[in-house]
């Protein structure tokens, strides 16, 4: 069996979430707006990144460039896929958003003092999925958005994420994401040359509405890396154990629902609420007919 830690984070969640869309394949007919934006800003600073690794050169005066691809590519969601908004980031605000993540990163990267880890081909280490044996037939399947080098000679991956507000100091040293992001690539050490990584990481981009008032800490933010030391043999043997633990529900087919306290419920934000309360699947369409309407 093959498991990514996203997947295994929703079966923490929810095992019924995890059977809706992972076996049952479904989706919501209306997609929720930030997982699109955070798509197309992320495609828009990797695909900046790969090329910039291969020409050797990060240059800040790309953001003018990033911005347009940034433009084109939500055009082409927005064009092929209905959209749910919030009341604070809607139609007109979301693509402005975007456009200054994406120049604020072009901006802030070569301050960072970073570079990107090239494979044996020369190839940037840009979204490359790795797998590793982890005992009893799993295979663990995680893909890091970067390997990089800091000043200091340290590697770490790491991976952006798009989000209302900073994650907590503490988070990237508890993240599974972030520790199966490392299990991966101390798998893969000797074959990239890299050795084991040093550390973990989280870069951020803050997605906040873009203020009448423009002041500091206003609106969209693109944050330095949150660090985090590398993981410890015992919280990869409890993160792997634990994996194992999920593998075994999954192969029992065990899903029950899992709604939570009432103040803390993830049924608030699930897309599945109504089929798994009340037997009601408007609303939602298999995954693969979705791709062909979008098509």
């Amino acid at each position: 069996m093959v498991i990514r830690p996203t997947s295994a984070l929703t079966f923490e969640t929810c095992p019924r979430m995890y059977y809706y869309r992972e076996v049952a394949q479904l989706q919501a007919e209306t997609a929720s707006v930030n997982l699109k934006f955070g798509g197309s800003v992320h495609k828009t600073v990797t695909d900046w990144l790969t090329e910039s690794a291969r020409r050797g050169v990060f240059d800040p005066a790309d953001g003018d460039t990033l911005v347009h691809r940034f433009r084109k590519d939500w055009s082409h969601i927005t064009r092929n896929q209905a959209l749910e908004y919030s009341s604070t980031m809607g139609p007109d605000m979301v693509p402005k958003v975007g456009e200054r993540l994406v120049k604020q990163f072009a901006e802030q990267w070569p301050h960072w003092g970073l570079g990107i880890i090239l494979d044996h081909q020369g190839e940037p280490m840009v979204e490359r999925r790795l797998k590793a044996d982890i005992g009893g037939g799993l295979i663990l399947s995680s893909q890091p958005d970067t390997l990089v080098m800091s000043r200091q000679r340290q590697v770490f991956p790491l991976d952006f994420k798009t989000a209302a507000s900073p994650c907590e100091e503490w988070f990237p040293d508890v993240s599974d994401q972030l520790t199966a992001q490392q299990i991966v690539l101390d798998a893969h050490a000797e074959e990239l040359g890299t050795g084991l990584v040093d550390e973990v990481a989280f870069g951020e981009l803050i997605k906040k509405a873009i203020p009448k008032t423009e002041g500091p800490g206003k609106g969209p933010q693109v944050l330095a890396p949150k660090k985090a030391p590398r993981r410890d043999r015992r919280k990869v043997r409890e993160y792997v154990e634990k994996i194992h633990w999920i593998a075994e529900d999954i192969a029992a087919e065990r899903f029950p629902a899992r709604p939570g306290s009432a103040f803390n419920s993830p049924c608030k934000m699930c897309d599945y609420r109504r089929l798994c309360h009340h037997d009601d699947d408007t609303g939602l369409v298999r995954k693969s007919f979705a791709a062909q309407k979008a098509a």
